[in-house]
């Protein structure tokens, strides 16, 4: 689940309820503050602290990712990664001496637990986002490249990129032709293949291994208000 609502009190009912293994915060396309992804780890972390925490970063900055592994999150999701280039530049920010060039200070929360930087080295999950033409065409690279975890594959964008809105993707040739090669190069270099959709079975028969099953907004703006609508009709219907 991703969460963009920015809500602690939400993330936590989620999280208490919900038999997850990942939550992610969203930074890229909410209004949520480093401060705000805090307390929103603290929220899922104080009911559930099996589940992985994940965030999804506005931008390839320095700030976000050393700010977001400061404040606990293992994973990094990193939008709109399109060159090898660009994932070396991740993998030596995310990680510290001699992978790569994260600094350290012991006074910061993810420090406060006794997480050293060898052992966040070895915790740090780095998705980047393959959603682009030019990802996708460097996918392999973007994959080969030592220190990324996986890549989050991202259907829509990835669509709008190639011009396939409006077709059904999980039965058009062509985004399944690029959601199996993107498969099997993370299987070819033992990465994770991570996607977000709402084609669950779909993304879990085509190999996928981490799922996202939607994020908070959506199923707000969906599920929750169909449900209002069908209490309220019944109730109508009741003479």
């Amino acid at each position: 689940m991703f969460m963009a609502l920015n809500s602690p009190a939400v993330a936590e009912l989620i999280a208490a309820g919900a038999d997850l293994d990942f939550f992610g915060a969203d930074l890229q396309h909410a209004p949520v503050s480093a401060d705000d992804s805090a307390s929103l780890l603290r929220s899922v972390q104080a009911v559930n602290p099996e589940i992985t925490p994940l965030v999804r970063l506005p931008d390839h900055s320095v700030y976000w990712i050393q700010q977001s592994l400061d404040i606990g999150y293992m994973g990094l999701v990193v939008p709109l990664v399109e060159s090898a280039a660009q994932a070396r530049k991740l993998v030596r920010a995310a990680y510290f001496p001699p992978e790569g060039d994260r600094s350290f200070a012991g006074s910061v929360r993810r420090h406060l637990y006794g997480d050293e930087p060898d052992r966040a080295n070895e915790r740090t999950i780095l998705l980047p986002q393959i959603e682009s033409a030019k990802g996708l065409e460097n996918a392999e690279e973007i994959i080969a490249v030592e220190g990324v975890s996986g890549v989050l594959f991202g259907p829509e964008d990835l669509s709008l990129s190639y011009g396939w809105r409006g077709q059904d993707l999980w039965s058009y040739p062509p985004f399944l032709e690029a959601a199996k090669r993107v498969v099997e190069l993370c299987r070819q270099y033992n990465k994770i293949p991570a996607i977000l959709t709402g084609a669950f079975e779909e993304a879990r028969d085509t190999g996928f291994q981490v799922i996202g099953l939607g994020g908070d907004i959506a199923m707000v703006r969906v599920d929750l208000v169909a449900l209002i609508n069908k209490r309220v009709n019944r109730l109508r219907r009741i003479p």
